[in-house]
């Protein structure tokens, strides 16, 4: 059992802790397109294509892999902590009796104040007596605009509540958060955290959604030095245990570590979304009780991968790394019918060099041609066994190289004879794929 700091000056009053928890390069072409060979049937030497040395002799040699998130060097994942429940140097407590409360307030109540000289006037009487209608009255108003005050992110307001014993707080917590009563399970929570998003009755909701908190076992610990108190529970049907750190808050015991602060800056990229059980990462840090947490990014293209599930049962919790951005089936489907569909207009175009696209002829070699002849084909598909990678800079952008082999078809003359040219075109290798998914549908842009 991990035991928190128990070092402390002899004369150190106890009570509040010192610290507060507080791209792959696409295949290269040759110089400036392809060439096709001149006309034949007796006609003047015609325009030469490239040396035949045939195509390169490496031909795609698959792509290089993702990097993970974070791909992003020099930032480190999660540390642990030495000490509290946010952040480094936090005692663990717990606080003997008679501890003072951490917030540095004095004790409860006040020394009785001297009695003054009684005066038996019917007029203080009357005084009196119309001071205490007044205030009956105020107090009768304050609790009929009291009630219930559901806050925002569905958060209850339950009061603070009670526990005499160290096991009665976190038992009291984890029963809270296991009916969703986000306002009583932070009441048990010593200082908790001013970023509530994932502490709402809504958040709880969804978690329990998931995988429902069942068969809580605390057992009884009544020790005033208690360090730590043993606790078993169920999240969807399986069950943990796990050790919280008691603390004495005046004459109410509290859990210091029932929060965990949970680090995502390091996975989260700013163009695209990161969603816990459906609501909105704001920050680089999300702060959640025990429970289960599903990350999403809310698009039909990209999403955190299939170990996208983050099960918080202990103090310190990190991200799966398996947990990174991903090209789903969906937006690779999109991806791929987007840019077969773009070259493939591309090659229904009557042109030597289709603006826009990867077919093209640069020069002729003193050819004049009849564009309107022109017929693209290719004797390669290129998408065959294609593969895609997101940019490891921008997930909402995803990559391709595409390799095909191309015939052209034209008639043409020079030096007054005319003729068909009918060839393969060397010099043309690769294309490459830039697909936008940053919107609900898919733009592809040809490159190469």
């Amino acid at each position: 059992m991990s035991q928190p700091p128990q070092d402390r000056p002899q004369d150190q009053p106890e009570g509040r802790p010192q610290g507060g928890p507080g791209a792959q390069q696409p295949g290269q072409g040759g110089p400036q397109g392809g060439y096709p060979p001149a006309p034949g049937g007796g006609y003047p030497q015609g325009p030469q294509g490239y040396p035949q040395g045939g195509y390169p002799q490496q031909g795609p040699q698959g792509y290089p892999q993702q990097g993970g998130y974070p791909g992003q060097p020099g930032r480190p994942g999660p540390q642990g902590y030495a000490g509290g429940p946010y952040g480094p140097g936090q005692p663990g407590g717990p606080y003997g009796p008679g501890a003072q409360p951490p917030s540095g307030r004095p004790p409860y109540g006040q020394p009785p104040q001297p009695q003054g000289p009684k005066k038996r006037t019917g007029l203080l009487v009357l005084i009196g007596a119309g001071a205490l209608a007044l205030v009956l009255a105020v107090v009768a108003v304050a609790v009929n605009l009291g009630g219930r005050d559901d806050s925002a992110g569905g958060s209850s307001t339950s009061q603070a509540p009670e526990a005499s014993k160290p096991s009665d707080a976190v038992r009291g917590f984890l029963e809270a958060v296991a009916a969703n009563d986000s306002a009583r399970a932070l009441g048990y929570v010593y200082k908790p955290p001013s970023d509530t998003t994932f502490l709402t009755d809504v958040a709880l909701q969804a978690s329990s959604k998931i995988a429902p908190m069942t068969d809580i076992s605390v057992p009884e610990v009544d020790q005033m030095t208690a360090a730590t108190v043993p606790a078993t529970f169920s999240l969807g049907g399986k069950s943990y245990t796990r050790e919280f750190t008691p603390f004495r808050d005046g004459d109410n015991w509290k859990v210091y570590d029932g929060v965990s602060e949970v680090s995502v800056g390091y996975r989260r990229a700013q163009t695209l979304p990161m969603l816990v059980n459906g609501t909105k990462v704001e920050a680089d840090s999300v702060f959640l009780v025990p429970g289960t947490y599903v990350f999403t990014t809310g698009s039909k293209w990209v999403s955190y991968g299939s170990s996208n599930k983050l099960v918080a049962t202990e103090q310190y919790v990190s991200l799966p790394q398996e947990l990174q951005p991903t090209l789903t089936k969906d937006g690779s489907k999109a991806v791929l019918s987007k840019t077969k569909s773009a070259f493939e207009s591309c090659l229904k175009q009557h042109k030597l060099k289709p603006k826009g696209c990867p077919n093209r002829i640069d020069d002729t070699r003193g050819i004049k041609v009849d564009e309107s002849t022109v017929r693209w084909r290719v004797t390669k598909d290129p998408f065959r066994n294609a593969k895609l990678r997101l940019d490891s800079t921008d997930p909402t952008v995803a990559e391709g190289t595409f390799y095909p082999e191309y015939r052209i078809k034209f008639r043409g003359s020079q030096n007054g004879r005319t003729g068909t040219v009918d060839s393969d075109v060397t010099g043309l290798y690769s294309f490459s794929a830039v697909a936008d998914l940053s919107k609900s549908s898919v733009s592809v842009k040809l490159e190469g």
